[in-house]
């Protein structure tokens, strides 16, 4: 299954300099492989990937402005990592992990499999060696690097630093500690690839003419929380666009069963999920919910300025989200 679940994390004390590989307290995991069915076919999940999973904490030596002068700091923060080995594996330098919690959560993120850092001391320009505006910059010159800062043996590392949780401190339904992992070549291309086909648009055009049926089938559910508020409308490119991030990951549920099948039937049980929850909460103008929809479209937000930024490992033209 390529779902975790995670109570808390352990008390880590861990050298900046120390194989992640060789770190104590990394589970095993598998993660969703999504490709196309053929050259010019439509994506599906293909197979589960052996990989391990860790919440590691790092802390680098940089230097940084204050008080108009260049002074030292130390940048402490936690990474969520994914890793690999790089021989019998279908992973590639360049390709992406995605990395989201329960659907209900509203987020899901992306990093590119990067390869070790297998060259010696001083064969490398330091990445922090000018003064950074802040840890913020300390830690983007280090994730924005072609190989894994920390990394030496024979792996590939896909890590997220201090990693999004729009949920925490809200409702506890919503705070559950699974995690999803899935991995595909590129995650923009994938996800330009399933919001322009017909099936999405389908979806996108029954919701503005309101027909779309988008409740629970499985249980009674009010009268009033079928009809379709105004705002929903109003949402639904976004909640299309977090849908597909979020299927990317893979489902949550007998990934056995999932095997061959289009993600796109995935993004259709998460939009209307999404499509649910952000009515029910307009027609009970439940401010727990509109919080958390709020942030999703704050992620939305990032997730597109941050489009193009970065070159992924590997790849020329083709940018990290």
């Amino acid at each position: 299954m390529a779902i975790l679940h995670i109570d808390s994390f352990p008390e880590l004390d861990f050298s900046p300099t120390r194989p992640i590989g060789r770190v104590p307290g990394r589970f095993d995991a598998t993660m969703m492989l999504t490709g196309p069915s053929s050259p010019d076919g439509e994506l599906v999940f293909q197979k589960e990937i052996d990989a391990t999973w860790g919440v590691v904490e790092k802390s680098v030596p940089y230097q940084k402005h204050e008080s108009d002068r260049d002074v030292m700091g130390l940048a402490r923060w936690w990474r969520v990592e994914v890793q690999v080995g790089t021989k019998d594996t279908l992973i590639e330098p360049g390709m992406e992990l995605v990395m989201a919690r329960l659907p209900a959560a509203c987020w899901a993120v992306s990093a590119p499999f990067r390869k070790s850092d297998r060259k010696g001391p001083g064969e490398r320009d330091n990445p922090l060696a000018s003064p950074c505006n802040g840890i913020e910059d300390a830690i983007n010159r280090l994730e924005d690097l072609d190989y894994d800062y920390w990394e030496k043996g024979n792996y590939l590392t896909a890590g997220v630093s201090v990693p999004p949780d729009p949920m925490s401190g809200e409702r506890r339904n919503f705070t559950r500690g699974d995690w999803l992992l899935g991995v595909c070549h590129d995650v923009n291309a994938a996800s330009e690839m399933l919001i322009n086909s017909q099936r999405a648009k389908t979806l996108l055009a029954f919701t503005e003419n309101g027909t779309l049926k988008f409740w629970p089938t499985h249980t009674k559910i009010p009268e009033q929380y079928k009809t379709m508020h105004a705002d929903v409308k109003d949402d639904a490119g976004w909640l299309m666009y977090l849908s597909i991030r979020q299927s990317l990951a893979g489902p949550e549920d007998d990934d056995a069963s999932w095997k061959g099948r289009p993600v796109m039937d995935l993004v259709e049980l998460i939009y209307k999920n999404h499509v649910y929850n952000r009515n029910r909460g307009l027609v009970d103008d439940d401010q727990a919910l509109g919080d958390l929809f709020r942030r999703g479209r704050e992620w939305q937000d990032e997730q597109k300025r941050r489009k193009g930024r970065h070159p992924r490992p590997g790849r020329s033209g083709d940018l990290e989200t």
